[in-house]
């Protein structure tokens, strides 16, 4: 068995998005659904963007149903609103 000592950092089991503007942090494994608390409204207007490997952001596309939103999983930098 071996350990890890890690000095002057720390490490978090929490991903940073941006939400309506606003930075916020959220578990690892969040849901689309679950940011937007199951609100089938919100759907209507709902955008996802998501950081590429070259640094720029893509709109992620997918169904306006609360099925989909279910199956997204949020990613450390990606940029919410409604």
């Amino acid at each position: 068995m071996s350990c890890t000592v890690f000095l002057g950092v720390g490490v978090s089991l929490l991903i940073s998005c941006r939400i309506n503007g606003k930075n916020e942090y959220k578990a690892l494994g969040t849901t689309v659904s679950q940011v937007i608390n199951d609100d089938k409204k919100v759907l209507e207007t709902f955008v996802i963007k998501r950081k590429t490997t070259s640094s720029h952001y893509i709109t992620i596309s997918f169904p306006a149903t609360m099925e989909a939103a279910r199956q997204i999983i949020l990613l450390d930098g990606d940029q919410l609103s409604w």
